[in-house]
């Protein structure tokens, strides 16, 4: 492997060599050099600009210097260029000054401080309509604060599917767009929210954004190399091979095919535009960036005023949306990698598309900036793992020690599958159109975004959200008694309890809904109670007459092994059907296997996943999860050994709870070969019907005679018949439930988990 070129400087500064020289603990600052390293030698980006700065002793506002707010003799900074800056045509290494198309960092450091120098100087509010600026914009209800904080419920981009070109092409188009939710909701990252903000810009102040920007902003901080469509040079980092329509000589032409793009905004919709856009088209260096940081820190000096530097970067979301965001800046939201984890929430940053991001610390008067051109040369570069892992390490240079979790537990990575929460907003709530509805969910009831299912069909168009019913541990998963009927604080709806006096919807909470809608996380074992939650609501729907809508969601322990003993005897809530430990089905197919299995006459929709291949776990499918709480420990599912032997040991205890309540012989069902192929089919079977496929899954004809329709097979159905135990004179709940005579416990196998008696 051709070795890594690396220029490297640590800057320590100091007034005189008797002041005490500051610094990080130097085995911290080794591990983020190796970590960036790794990811250059993993090709997830071919190089990279990596700075951290601490300002110790005062506090960043109480000195005023020209660079930085902070005294030198306090200043800790460390950075270090890693690798290459271009590998096609020819290699180029890194350096330290090298210039970056910054991508969505456009939006926080030219779009976000444009907008506030506006309100600050009270030519706009941040709640005026954008009506009141832009007046064919067609929404009279989105205003400036729905489009800095992505809840104006518009959709993440324009289309690029037909050509178009030109600045005023685009604000055509945006003038025809119409919102998914209702503004002020829920949170949707937009691409069009900011170009909406770059031209409320222009038109407010009269200059195009590029022009403003650079007069109000870069040139008072002594930003030389940041820029639109800058000119021509060597320093700056290439992207991709890219054809198309490219900027010349004020317009756009059709470019050669597959040139590689340098000095031409990475963007495709910003390229089209002309290359300056209030959402991407910024190219920056990592010093001039770290000069833009320092601004914030010193309370806004020369630019803002402190109070105005307070707004910006506090938490200026809608107060009814769970997903926080600052005046421009991400703060807990899915795209907050960059904090890491350890850094607090309530500090601040974004992230680019390219491969940049950096995040702010004002407690610990700590930034950090890593730029890169992770899409070079041919786009599946990836930097999302490196986001979280240089966020963690850098915090822990700055002295933070302890974890701090966001609401929603993020992917690293992973696929673009969609649950069926995600795949109903796709279609923009079609299936619900017109309905009433009755909302079954908890906090795992989330989409891509980490918007909880309530906010998202509470503001679906045409959808009325009547009431909520809670499952164990209530709506937000925190309660571990019996759950009361009480009032969603957030939104003022009623919710019926489905863990307390009645575990099943009564006739009287179904009588003015049309639908009941199921929106729950299952854990992949048998042992938790939604399922059974999800078969009493059923049961009730097809009593009530009303339709039964499953969002689907995935096995979040994979969907192909299927492990364990079959339940046996009687049945109860937290055994609800005669089904292995791990069952491998998503919610969906388990809704189906109920309906089918235990004969439920209920008008059943099922909103299938996309995208999942059923060896995935969840976090291998790319989705969020909402946090599961089991006793004090905090629940995920990653395919990862912690995981795994937290998951094990979650389930060996519900297993072993089970067995103190019951005494039984042995049966090694899960040991029978017949029966695994019986069982193997009974769920192929299952999985096919929820899908539309019809075809014959006899796979091996003499096999399948020796199993019934469901593929049970007769002789072990007899076998296994659940009987009266004689010594304890009660029925068996699980195969090997007697713990004295055959104790259980779980083993980690290839597949994940298995049950092993």
């Amino acid at each position: 492997m051709r070795p890594l070129t690396v220029s490297a400087i640590t800057l320590v500064l100091a007034c005189s060599s008797s002041v005490p020289v500051p610094s990080f603990d130097r085995d911290i600052l080794r591990q983020i050099d190796a970590r960036i390293e790794q990811a250059i030698a993993d090709r997830k980006t071919p190089g990279g600009v990596y700075h951290l700065e601490q300002c110790g002793g005062q506090r960043p506002s109480a000195v005023r210097t020209a660079e930085g707010g902070c005294p030198p003799q306090n200043t800790k900074i460390y950075e270090k260029a890693y690798g290459n800056r271009a590998l096609v045509p020819n290699i180029e290494p890194m350096t330290i000054d090298t210039i970056f198309d910054a991508a969505s960092i456009t939006k926080v450091v030219a779009t976000t401080p444009a907008i506030w120098l506006l309100i600050q100087r009270g030519k706009i509010s941040l709640d005026d309509p954008v009506q009141k600026f832009i007046p064919e914009f067609p929404n009279l209800d989105i205003t400036i604060r729905h489009l800095l904080t992505h809840t104006s419920g518009l959709r993440p981009d324009l289309d690029l599917k037909e050509p178009w070109s030109g600045y005023d092409t685009a604000m055509q188009l945006i003038m025809k767009e119409e919102p998914v939710n209702k503004p002020g909701y829920v949170f949707r990252y937009s691409d069009i929210n900011f170009e909406l903000l770059g031209e409320i810009v222009h038109r407010v102040s009269g200059e195009p954004l590029d022009v403003f920007c650079k007069k109000e902003i870069f040139e008072p901080l002594g930003m030389k190399d940041t820029g639109f469509n800058p000119p021509a040079s060597t320093r700056i980092a290439p992207t991709e091979w890219s054809g198309g329509l490219q900027p010349a000589d004020g317009g756009l032409k059709a470019a050669a095919p597959q040139i590689m793009l340098r000095g031409v905004v990475h963007d495709p919709t910003a390229r089209r535009m002309g290359g300056v856009a209030g959402h991407a088209g910024l190219f920056i260096t990592v010093h001039d960036l770290a000069k833009y940081c320092r601004m914030l820190l010193r309370g806004g000096s020369p630019i803002f005023r402190p109070a105005i530097v307070n707004m910006l970067t506090s938490v200026q979301s809608p107060a009814n949306v769970a997903v926080k965001r600052a005046g421009g800046f991400d703060i807990d939201s899915g795209y907050a990698k960059p904090r890491g984890e350890m850094f607090p929430i309530g500090s601040y940053g974004h992230t680019g598309f390219t491969g940049g991001f950096f995040w702010i610390d004002p407690p610990s008067k700590t930034f950090y900036i890593f730029l890169s051109n992770r899409v070079h040369p041919n786009g599946k570069g990836n930097v999302v793992a490196l986001q979280h892992d240089l966020g963690a390490l850098s915090a822990r240079a700055v002295g933070y020690t302890t974890p701090i979790l966001s609401r929603v537990r993020w992917p690293l990575g992973g696929a673009d599958a969609l649950n069926g929460i995600d795949v109903l907003i796709a279609r923009r709530f079609e299936q619900l159109r017109g309905l009433r509805i009755g909302l079954i969910t908890n906090q795992t009831g989330i989409d891509r975004a980490g918007n909880p299912t309530i906010d998202l069909l509470r503001s679906a168009p045409g959808v009325t959200l009547v009431s909520l019913f809670s499952p164990e541990h209530g709506i937000r998963g925190v309660l571990d008694a019996n759950v009361a009927d009480t009032t969603d604080p957030v939104s003022g709806l009623p919710i019926f309890s489905l863990y307390g006096e009645s575990r099943k919807p009564k006739p009287e909470q179904l009588a003015n809904i049309d639908a009941l809608v199921f929106d729950i996380q299952d854990i992949g074992t048998r042992f938790y109670t939604y399922p059974a939650t999800m078969q009493l609501a059923m049961e009730a729907a097809a009593e009530a007459k009303k339709k039964f809508i499953v969002l689907d969601r995935v096995d979040p322990i994979g969907g192909v092994a299927v492990e364990g003993p079959i339940l046996k005897g009687e049945e109860d809530f937290v055994g609800w059907h005669p089904i292995v430990v791990r069952h491998g089905m998503s919610v969906g197919e388990l809704a189906q296997m109920f309906r089918e299995e235990r004969h439920i006459d209920v008008d059943l929709t099922v909103i299938q996943i996309r995208g999942w291949s059923r060896a995935m776990w969840q976090d291998e499918a790319g989705l969020p999860c909402g946090h599961w709480v089991d006793g004090e420990r905090d629940f995920s599912w990653t395919r990862n050994a912690d995981a795994v032997r937290s998951h094990r040991r979650t389930v060996h205890r519900r297993q072993c709870a089970r067995h103190r309540t019951a005494a039984a012989t042995r049966r090694d069902v899960h040991s029978d070969p017949l029966h695994a192929r019986c069982e193997h089919l009974r769920w192929k079977r299952v999985w096919r019907r929820t899908n539309g496929d019809h075809r014959s899954e006899s796979a091996s004809p003499r096999s399948d005679r020796r199993c019934d329709r469901d593929g049970a097979s007769p002789a072990l159905l007899e076998r296994f018949r659940p009987r009266q135990d004689a010594a304890a004179g009660s029925r068996s709940s699980d195969d090997g439930s007697n713990p004295q005579r055959h104790p259980s416990r779980l083993v980690s196998g290839r597949s994940g988990i298995q049950f092993e008696a």
